[in-house]
């Protein structure tokens, strides 16, 4: 780090034989010590051009070496990509090569999988930088959280973490130690494979990993950090860097090419982001899309719009007891709405097991860290429901609608109580009380019984619970019936997901989701849905409102048809095929 002084002027500058003439530069008179070495003559920016008027008295925005080859047609996008060779030995270590490529992206030798876009963070300060946002940092499976900005320097070698959030990680790596002397983050050498793997999670839940070996120095570098040789420093620093949460340097970028789109030009096309297949859509083709999971009745001011849904079939999520009505009358309502039954795990903690012991049901199925809490909540909520209630109601609905499914019902570890039991959550900060597995599986089992019995199929919300689910699953009996589950929004792992399609003794079909997949990033969810068998896949809105229901349809069929490498109206076919089949239906 470091800074000059001296005088603007222009000159012809040169990549390879193409020549920018009249580019501005700066000539300098005074560098501080440390900024150049003695075999580098200047430095070549590379940052957004708004940045050029930070170094010149009249605050100007000068064009840039990219600005004007995009001028020239030299090249088509004003995108520029950095490769950084990785150094493994002390062989390589003065002479490793890396790879700038102007215009696109790296040589596709030089990495792995597809591109995925984080949108660049244009804030305050940080419009000057390739910005992005993180929502946090694994260390393995433990999420530490974080609301970040920082950005992607290769300037910098080391990765750099705000000091609180810093440390918060280091923790979480239980054996990393500390050098006061040299600042220093270290690891023991003969420990390093016991350190965790890290994953920065970008913004859009873009996950990218170091392991162990990727982000801790060797031994054979002692000598260049003057370390002893048993001592193997992290290139992590929890040191304050400007006003920057965080920066990932040259060393994650050994690992992870870095291509900068200064204009949103897409090379590479995120169809999360902008698919053309959408303008490819026949609206003859509306009536033949099938939403295996909505909530549109959620939104109570536009019910009478969800008859104008031009989407061919809606099934429709009851979650609890007091909004089954409202699914009734929708669906008596709107041609096209099969109407579902059930209780959705956040709603779990309302409802007997049994008929006994009401008095103690909640000291029973509710947890939490601060009993004060729990005890708080527990003195606000009304009497528990009891099962021959709760049960027999959901008996009745179904009885009643022979063609309604059971759902949304489901497990999820993650969900917390709302002050009082609430059940509007936006813009209310949850509690830290939740509700026991043990009783979520308890009143799951039940609704996946009764829906066995009367040959229902069962829309699934799984979240953080896979084990517990595929556990309860194994354990049914079907009396030769083959149940039929759908795991809804699924978000989970190709493996944990071929675990689910090797049920017998259910039909297993999975649906996906823009509203809830898209934040798994393209290639994930890309994956996922070519992991589906083909008869199995399904396509669902998860919306809680009719507003932009159709849309959201046609831009998940869009995705299925990329992914599977159909054509658009075979994924309308093949999904509503599959639906019909889940649902129970005929053609007609």
């Amino acid at each position: 780090m470091g800074e000059c002084h001296g005088r603007a002027g222009e000159d012809s500058i040169f990549f390879g034989d193409r020549e920018i003439k009249h580019q501005k530069i700066g000539a300098a008179d005074e560098i501080s010590e440390g900024l150049l070495t003695n075999s580098v003559n200047g430095i070549l920016g590379f940052g957004p051009a708004i940045t050029s008027r930070n170094f010149n008295t009249g605050k100007e925005i000068w064009k840039t070496p990219m600005d004007h080859l995009l001028e020239k047609g030299e090249i088509e996008h004003n995108l520029f990509s950095v490769y950084f060779d990785n150094v493994d030995n002390d062989d390589e270590f003065g002479n490793a090569n890396g790879q700038l490529t102007l215009g696109g992206l790296p040589a596709r030798e030089t990495y792995e999988g597809e591109i995925q876009w984080v949108p660049r963070y244009e804030e305050s300060l940080y419009k000057y930088y390739w910005a992005v946002k993180s929502e946090g940092i694994k260390v393995n499976d433990r999420r530490i959280a974080g609301d970040l900005r920082g950005i992607v320097d290769t300037g910098t070698t080391m990765t750099f973490l705000t000091p609180e959030f810093g440390k918060r990680v280091i923790a979480a790596m239980k054996i990393v130690k500390f050098d006061q002397e040299d600042r220093l983050y270290y690891v023991d050498c003969a420990k390093t494979s016991d350190l965790p793997t890290l994953t920065f999670i970008l913004d859009g839940g873009i996950e990218l990993s170091l392991k162990p070996e990727q982000y801790v120095i060797p031994p054979w570098q002692a000598s260049y950090w003057r370390v002893k040789e048993t001592q193997c420093p992290l290139y992590i620093s929890t040191d304050a860097v400007d006003d920057f949460d965080f920066v990932l340097g040259q060393k994650f970028l050994e690992y992870h090419v870095a291509a900068h789109d200064a204009d949103n030009k897409r090379i590479v096309e995120d169809p999360l982001d902008n698919d053309p297949l959408v303008d490819e859509f026949k609206d003859e083709w509306y009536p033949l899309l099938c939403d295996a999971h909505c909530h549109a009745h959620d939104d109570t001011q536009r019910l009478d719009d969800i008859s104008t849904l031009r989407t061919g079939q809606i099934t429709l999520m009851g979650v609890r007891l007091d909004d089954w009505d409202t699914v009734v009358k929708v669906a008596g309502e709107s041609h096209g709405v099969v109407p579902c039954f059930g209780i959705h795990p956040w709603y779990t903690y309302r409802l007997l097991d049994d008929d006994k012991d009401s008095a103690h049901h909640y000291q029973h199925v509710l947890t939490g860290p601060d009993d004060q809490e729990k005890q708080q909540l527990i003195s606000e909520l009304p009497p528990p429901i009891l099962f021959s209630t709760w049960f027999g109601q959901l008996e009745q609905h179904l009885r009643q609608h022979p063609s309604a499914l059971v759902g949304e019902v489901g497990l999820d570890r993650s969900a917390r109580l709302l002050p009082s039991g609430a059940i509007e959550w936006h813009g209310v900060k949850p509690t830290r009380v939740s509700c026991t597995i043990d009783h979520q599986c308890k009143i799951l089992e039940h609704q996946l019984r009764l829906a066995i019995d009367l040959d229902r199929a069962v829309s699934l919300h799984c979240v953080q619970s896979q084990g517990h689910l595929l556990t309860l699953l194994h354990t049914l009996n079907n009396n030769g019936k083959p149940g039929r589950i759908c795991l809804h929004s699924f978000g989970g792992k190709p493996a944990s997901l071929a675990q689910f399609l090797k049920f017998r003794h259910l039909q297993v079909y999975v649906s996906f989701s823009v509203a809830i997949n898209a934040r798994l990033g393209w290639a994930k969810l890309g994956e996922l849905i070519r992991t589906v068998p083909d008869d199995r896949l399904l396509i669902e809105s998860d919306l809680n409102s009719p507003k932009d229901l159709d849309l959201a349809m046609v831009r998940m069929a869009c995705l299925v048809a990329r992914a599977k490498q159909w054509s658009l109206h075979d994924a309308i076919l093949n999904t509503r095929r599959n639906w019909l089949s889940f649902t129970g239906r005929s053609e007609t």
